[in-house]
């Protein structure tokens, strides 16, 4: 679509790529629902897109390309049609009939439809006349602008569609039509099911995939191409039943499966059609904790799971971040852990990366995040901002990113003031202040902890800047010594160096003795990049200090 979809505490806005705002009406009677996010998906059907939301709203909702929303849940008939003799010809024998709800377009097209009625009441045996239906329900629905009639043939219970009525007014028709003629058309109407009130949606294969608010150990799917058809009997359990109150909190589509995740278990679902769906255990131990974390990147999903961030490929199932920033996530130092439920991620284009906002120590709101370069392999962060953001922007079809007018890229924030934050990749600043730097180095040992050193004068690599109206320096803190029982050098003194950053490389004042060395890289000047290209630090070993 050429709109995103915005939600906030007070309502629902598409919001087009050129930032023009429209409110969405959301049907009578639904509400938006307080704590609870809204979670979309995009869907085409009959050669139209449309958004499907659940979970945020007392009932789940459609948006067509308009902007026109309307209840996923459309209710069908209660009662049952009548049936008599007809005036006309051309049947023979007896018949069932039953009645749908149906929406459509301006164009005539099928937007949606509910299930079947009951069964007709009344049986009578025609010979060579038509059918008459009496008493063909109306919908309470200002939306329901048409009804289809499906009908058996003689002495069958399959039924098959027979006509349209374009109206929600009519309560008699008197028609005819072949057994043959009809016996040729699909039987779609005992596919349509009323879809249940969903926590979870996700498109794949065709098909929406939703986990039901009230039976989450059991994902249900659509017919194909058909947002509005739940079917009862397409379902599949994800075990085990009745363990905990979450049943299944994610789903993982990559392009030959689709992930069905508990909190610390991991399913997949395997191909093509209703007959051939598969389940299959990938770990038994392995899961997620937030359907908002899972981003999929060139078929490669990473999501936040109980021990830091998972990567799935084709080929393996890891914790990626378990060799390098395991403590991030297994400790309470960094993040509140209690929040990780409410964690969320989106693939930067700008960096190549796989980002996750998180709710830092202490904190109640998303105000701190990571990230993970998916090139080098290097994690980064953890990165705070000042800002009240509730979410990372992300658009309907789960890149975990938007687009600019001219289709580029982009990644954003939803602030908790209802506002939207772009990146601005031209400047380092935020508005007009700056965007704080504070960077600290891994410790360098030089694989001999043991051995004490002198640590002599570094040489900084970094890209020549313009001079500005700023400070045209970043500072340089070097800590020598040992470690405290916190993993910390202690150093009373630590050497700090201005480092110029219009020159290319420089000589650093010297840190000093001691077993290891730190550096604290910070800059806070308005206007100013820091591009830091690499730092060689000489040394020589002094020995081995006794016991």
């Amino acid at each position: 679509m050429a709109s995103y979809l915005v939600t906030t505490p007070n309502g629902l806005y598409l919001e087009s790529v050129s930032g023009a705002i429209t409110s969405i009406s959301l049907p009578s009677g639904v509400s938006i629902t307080s704590g609870a996010l809204c979670r979309p998906a995009l869907f085409g059907t009959n050669g139209d897109p449309y958004i499907v939301v659940v979970n945020g709203l007392s009932s789940d909702i459609y948006i067509d390309k308009s902007g026109i929303a309307r209840t996923l849940q459309l209710q069908p008939p209660a009662g049952a049609p009548a049936v008599t003799t007809g005036a006309g010809t051309d049947l023979t024998g007896v018949y069932k009939v039953a009645v749908t709800f149906k929406i459509k377009d301006g164009s005539g097209k099928l937007v949606a439809e509910s299930a079947l009625s009951p069964l007709s009441t009344g049986s009578v045996s025609l010979s060579n006349v038509s059918l008459a239906v009496n008493s063909i329900p109306v919908s309470n629905s200002t939306d329901v602008n048409a009804r289809g009639l499906y009908r058996t043939l003689s002495g069958g219970n399959v039924l098959y569609p027979w006509f349209d009525i374009d109206d929600n007014t009519t309560t008699s028709e008197d028609r005819g039509g072949s057994d043959a003629n009809i016996s040729l058309l699909p039987t779609t109407a005992t596919t349509i099911g009323l879809p249940p009130l969903l926590s979870l949606i996700m498109a794949w294969k065709d098909r929406l995939w939703g986990v039901p608010r009230l039976n989450p150990d059991f994902p249900q799917w659509t017919e194909s191409l058909q947002f509005y058809a739940w079917n009862a009997t397409n379902q599949i359990v994800a075990p085990p039943q009745n363990t905990d109150p979450y049943g299944v909190l994610a789903f993982i589509p990559r392009r030959d499966q689709l992930g069905i995740a508990r909190r610390n278990r991991l399913y997949q679902i395997t191909g093509d059609s209703n007959d051939t769906f598969a389940r299959t255990e990938v770990s038994p131990n392995i899961g997620c904790l937030s359907q908002e974390s899972v981003v999929v990147v060139r078929d490669v999903a990473y999501w936040l799971g109980e021990r830091g961030v998972v990567e799935w490929t084709s080929q393996s199932l890891m914790y990626v971040s378990e060799s390098q920033v395991d403590a991030w996530f297994t400790t309470d130092n960094f993040f509140n852990r209690g929040l990780f439920g409410l964690a969320q991620g989106r693939y930067n284009p700008d960096t190549d990366s796989y980002e996750l906002l998180m709710a830092g120590l202490g904190s109640t709101s998303l105000n701190m995040w990571v990230s993970f370069d998916l090139k080098r392999r290097a994690w980064f962060g953890p990165h705070t901002t000042d800002l009240p953001l509730s979410c990372c922007a992300t658009d309907t079809e789960r890149h975990g990113y938007l687009r600019d007018a001219g289709q580029l890229p982009m990644t954003a924030f939803g602030g908790g003031t209802g506002i939207l934050y772009k990146r601005d990749s031209t400047v380092a600043d935020d508005d007009n202040n700056p965007v704080e730097m504070d960077l600290t180095l891994p410790l360098l040992g030089t694989f001999a902890p043991e051995m004490d050193k002198v640590w002599l004068d570094p040489t900084l690599h970094s890209r020549i800047e313009p001079a500005s109206t700023g400070s045209n320096t970043v500072t340089i803190t070097a800590a020598v010594g040992s470690l405290n029982a916190d993993g910390i050098i202690d150093d009373a003194n630590p050497v700090v160096s201005e480092a110029d950053l219009t020159e290319d490389f420089q000589r650093l004042d010297r840190p000093g003795e001691g077993r290891y060395v730190s550096f604290r890289f910070q800059h806070a000047a308005q206007g100013e990049r820091v591009r830091i290209f690499g730092l060689e630090v000489p040394y020589n070993i002094i020995g081995r200090r006794g016991r």
